[in-house]
């Protein structure tokens, strides 16, 4: 049964249209003067019906409803106004329907994406007065005097036990290591049930909710709590690598189906320790997107590891999504537009802006349900691409972080990662520092580094490649002035370097063997002066050295062979032979060469009387085709050459030329002065048509004259000039 409250108006409203065209199909009035009471119930029906129609162009027509009004009787129902008070009120109405049309066929504009109020930019000029790793626990440590020891001390969840993982392993790969401690888990643990398609559940309402802020140890633990009841949590850092040297993680988002939290992984870095036992339960998926450096950067910093990670980035790639950013999950899937200017913006402000933390909460806010949707469509396309998806999403969990200095040398293939800042070497060959400025670049890059360690600054942050290029580009005398010009910032940290800065570069410019412009300084042939006694000298020299039959000898430069090469050059292909079959180029070495050489100098020829070109006249051609030789005359050139003779043709080469431009024909010339005998001389050869009789009263029409066709006028007015006219 229909639930529609308007399927049946239609029908009704037929029905009564068509018995109120029957009715004003019948003489009304004659039946009316004849009984004077079926006039008056005709006079009352209409007054009611008339009633009705003013009711109803009161709420549709324009103006007050005075004007609206319908009069009663037949001189009102025959006037203009009336009726034009009913078009008017009709067209109203169909205008309002049209604008309904339109509006449920619309296509969804951007008016229904919610969208990250980013207008207040207030607190993101905040300064940072204190660095944040000067508060922290356990004091960070850029010495690199041993391999990178897990931050572990208690391993829940574990198959391996952590005693076992606590050991430092030589592979035979690069120096000895600590192992991934959860890699067992990470390759071994089963996912939960994922094979099979999920009800999709929305998100929370984006503007009725707020995430928590978490920054002690008792709403981590409150939060840890409502974390383990769940089968799966969305996770996602921001992280700062400016001012310091090897990164800072300031901020973790975890959202679950319910809630949101924002941690604050400064204030808690090293109390963070208790979420393995959510991060590593196998029980509960943990849902990343581009989780290749989150994972590298919570093992660093925070001492946790994710087992039964889901990576949407990788789904994204394998349902073969035009961009795979988080971004465009955002808006395909949640309807939610996000911003970009604060993915490089200053997480270690305290207190963190409002904007920052709704930035910061939209990047898990709805990744849980897309999860859900990214996970039915890859159920959907093919089941193997969703177990792809958890192959490649284990292998980036099982990564694991060390120090440059240990790191081996195959580390991109080893599922192993490192602060590679671009190195010494790659910055020369980078910027094609040239060769007397190598030992420069080098001293830098160490006096650089060594600043950085100390100080826990980033080394782009001491010193920008741009700057160490400018550095490079001096001059001596070198001086302080001069190393202040090669910075766009001097900042407080150079001040106070400066004179180590100035004395290192002195000492390496010092240092350099030759100055730079005599080192790559390449003579122009107008510097030399070409005179007719240099040519003689010349001439001389090279014939002392061709005279000198020793020098010939012994020199491996004016050697016909070479001692190092010999079989190289005797066994290289360097020549081309091209069959004529068509076959592909085979290469030929020198000892076949001279085989075939002197295979061509033992035959003797004889000598050619009898050379044909290819080239014939046209006119020839015709003439020889026409004039056939007898068998006499085959006879008697056949008995004028010897039988041993040949006759060779030789064939020219045929310049195929494409696209070339037709050759105009000559024309034949004209000769005038016959010009009066042809033109008298010429007879009328036209064949003059008899005209045919008409014959009205024959059979056939054929022939008989055409009526006259009207020409089609052109189109006047306002189209006159979009209309080719006929002529």
């Amino acid at each position: 049964m229909s639930t529609d409250p308007y399927e049946g108006v239609l029908p009704r409203a037929m029905a009564t249209i068509r018995a109120a065209s029957a009715l004003a199909a019948k003489d009304i009035k004659f039946h009316s003067s004849i009984d004077h009471k079926l006039a008056q119930d005709f006079e009352d029906l209409g007054k009611k019906l008339l009633d009705i129609a003013n009711r109803l162009l009161q709420g549709l027509g324009p103006g007050s409803s005075a004007e609206n009004v319908l009069e009663f009787g037949e001189a009102a129902a025959t006037s203009e106004g009336l009726w034009k008070k009913v078009s008017d009120a009709l067209d109203v109405f169909f205008e309002k329907a049209d604008l309904a049309m339109d509006a449920l066929k619309a296509p969804k504009t951007t008016s229904e994406y919610l969208h990250l109020n980013d207008a207040s930019d207030a607190g993101l000029t905040a300064t940072v007065h204190e660095k944040p790793q000067l508060k922290f626990k356990v004091p960070v440590d850029n010495s690199e005097k041993h391999p990178f020891v897990p931050k572990l001390t208690t391993k829940p969840h574990a198959t391996k036990p952590l005693d076992q993982c606590m050991v430092l392993v030589d592979d035979g790969n690069g120096p000895e290591h600590y192992e991934q401690p959860y890699l067992e888990e990470i390759m071994n643990s089963a996912y939960p049930p994922l094979m099979e398609k999920v009800i999709e559940q929305p998100p929370t309402d984006w503007t009725q909710t707020a995430a928590t802020w978490v920054d002690s140890v008792a709403e981590l633990h409150k939060m840890v709590l409502e974390l383990l009841k769940c089968t799966e949590i969305a996770v996602d850092l921001e992280h700062h690598d400016l001012h310091s040297y090897y990164g800072i993680t300031c901020l973790m988002q975890i959202s679950s189906r319910g809630a949101d939290w924002i941690v604050d992984t400064l204030a808690l870095r090293d109390d963070l320790s208790v979420l393995n036992e959510v991060f590593a339960d196998p029980k509960i998926v943990k849902v990343f997107h581009g989780a290749n450096m989150d994972i590298i950067w919570l093992q660093r910093d925070l001492g946790l590891y994710v087992v039964s990670l889901f990576d949407t980035y990788f789904a994204s790639k394998a349902l073969g999504f035009p961009k795979f950013s988080l971004a465009y999950l955002l808006e395909t899937f949640a309807k939610f537009k996000t911003s970009k200017k604060y993915q490089l913006a200053d997480w270690r402000i305290r207190p963190l802006p409002d904007v920052m933390m709704d930035y910061a909460r939209a990047d898990t806010h709805f990744l849980l349900n897309i999860y859900d949707q990214l996970r039915n469509s890859l159920i959907d396309v093919d089941p193997a691409k969703l177990t792809e998806v958890l192959e490649n999403s284990r292998k980036v969990a099982a990564k694991r972080f060390e120090y440059v200095s240990f790191r081996p040398p195959t580390a991109y293939n080893s599922g192993m990662f490192s602060n590679d800042a671009i190195s010494a070497d790659n910055f020369i060959a980078l910027y094609n520092i040239p060769q007397a400025k190598h030992e420069l670049v080098r001293e830098l890059f160490l006096w650089r580094d060594k600043l950085a360690r100390n100080l826990d600054e980033s080394p782009r942050f001491i010193m920008p490649s741009r700057v160490l290029v400018n550095i490079c580009c001096l001059t001596a005398p070198i001086t302080s002035q001069l190393l202040i010009n090669c910075f766009t910032n001097f900042s407080k940290i150079l001040r106070e370097n400066l004179d180590l800065l100035t004395a290192l570069v002195q000492t390496a410019y010092s240092n350099m063997d030759e100055p730079e412009a005599s080192t790559y300084h390449v003579p122009k042939q107008t510097e030399f002066e070409i005179t007719p006694q240099l040519v003689r000298e010349m001439t001389e020299l090279y014939s002392i050295i061709v005279e000198n039959a020793e020098l010939h000898g012994e020199n491996a430069l004016l050697a016909d062979e070479s001692r190092v090469f010999l079989a190289t050059l005797q066994n290289a292909g360097f020549s081309v032979q091209i069959p004529e079959n068509g076959s592909k180029p085979k290469l030929v070495g020198i000892d076949e060469i001279k085989e075939r050489l002197e295979a061509v100098k033992s035959i003797t020829f004889t000598p050619l009387k009898h050379l044909q070109s290819e080239f014939v006249d046209p006119e020839e051609k015709t003439s020889a085709e026409k004039h056939e030789p007898s068998s006499a005359e085959i006879e008697e050139t056949t008995n004028e050459e010897p039988a041993t003779e040949e006759i060779i043709t030789l064939v020219p080469k045929k310049n195929r030329k494409y696209h070339s431009k037709p050759k105009p024909v000559q024309e034949e010339m004209f000769d005038y002065t016959a010009l009066e005998s042809k033109v008298l001389d010429k007879t009328d050869t036209k064949i003059k048509k008899k005209k045919r009789s008409y014959e009205p009263f024959g059979k056939q029409d054929v022939d008989a004259p055409q009526p006259f066709k009207g020409r089609k006028l052109a189109p006047q007015g306002k189209t006159t000039s979009f209309t080719k006219k006929r002529k």
